[in-house]
């Protein structure tokens, strides 16, 4: 009797199934987080390989493989940006945050920027002195300031200076109230460590745990701005958004924070902003940063309605 050998057409299904492993694998965390960090070049480059050996071997069943590449691309990389947005908040805070650049060559059209955005609450991450002596001189309309080395936060209401919350690295994160007209809330100014430089993804993940245990310890509503380091790809990203909701997609379309140079075609954005479950957003954008390698975000939040 002859062993069983499967048709071509039961390969090509196989193929055209096998892409989507990456929706379990990607639940392992660890090193598997880099190659969340680099799927759109991956997943190109996968398209198009498979588009050239169908070409070049004239073999069609090769195809049903590439549009399953394809459309993996669409769930895993535009999927997260989509909007789920709902009513406004019943009392919108104007916020706005953005990493500045600590070697920005232009602090003065930073500050500019951010002052332009007529925010009712500022973060600003990675500043540099001559960015932090702008800002000070230049911003009448934010009384309220409390700077901790490079992570500065500005508000029009009062504002209180807390502990770090534990197990977060010093330094990369600023704690605080905000007395907002709609109910005091806390603050958490976030500068993540780069997984790719400064730490790893799987002490990412560990710094992640403790970011959500420490915002569950609180009795106020939690809200964090900045700049994450972590893709919306990223199973961080996922665990975080199971506890808060996305500020951005929340008010609108996702959109890339990072189009840095040979960066840009990975299409990252890891500058977030998490509100409460039961907060709304309305009116997000991008903001132009000059002389940053990020772009800022501006979002109204609060509680809904």
């Amino acid at each position: 009797m002859s062993a069983y050998r499967p048709s071509r057409w039961a390969i090509t299904a196989a193929g055209a199934a096998l892409p989507w492993s990456w929706l379990a694998l990607r639940e392992l965390g660890g090193r598997v987080e880099a190659v969340a960090v680099a799927l759109p070049l991956v997943l190109l480059l996968a398209f198009l390989a498979l588009i050239v050996v169908a070409a070049l071997r004239r073999e069609v069943r090769v195809l049903p493989a590439a549009l399953s590449v394809a459309v993996l691309g669409v769930v895993t990389i535009v999927g997260p940006r989509l909007p789920h947005t709902g009513p406004p908040p019943a009392s919108p805070i104007r916020l706005v945050s953005a990493n500045v650049y600590a070697d920005n060559p232009i602090p003065a059209s930073a500050v500019e920027a951010m002052l332009a955005a007529e925010a009712d609450v500022e973060v600003a991450v990675e500043t540099s002195p001559a960015f932090r002596t702008l800002i000070e001189a230049g911003d009448t309309a934010h009384p309220y300031a409390i700077v901790d080395d490079q992570l500065v936060v500005r508000s029009r209401y009062p504002i209180a200076a807390m502990t770090d919350p534990p197990g977060v690295p010093a330094r990369r994160i600023l704690r605080l109230t905000v007395e907002a007209p709609a109910g005091p809330f806390v603050l958490y100014a976030v500068h993540a460590l780069n997984p790719l430089s400064e730490s790893t993804f799987a002490n990412q993940l560990d710094w992640v745990a403790k970011l959500r245990a420490a915002a569950a310890r609180e009795h106020l509503p939690v809200v964090m701005a900045g700049d994450f380091n972590m893709s919306d790809r990223q199973l961080g990203y996922r665990r975080l958004t199971a506890d808060l909701r996305d500020a951005i997609t929340a008010a609108g379309w996702g959109r890339t924070t990072y189009p840095d140079g040979i960066w840009a075609v990975l299409l990252l954005r890891i500058d977030h902003v998490f509100v409460p479950q039961t907060w709304c957003a309305a009116h997000a954008r991008t903001l132009d940063v000059p002389g940053s390698d990020h772009d800022g975000l501006e979002v109204d939040v609060g509680p809904c309605p």
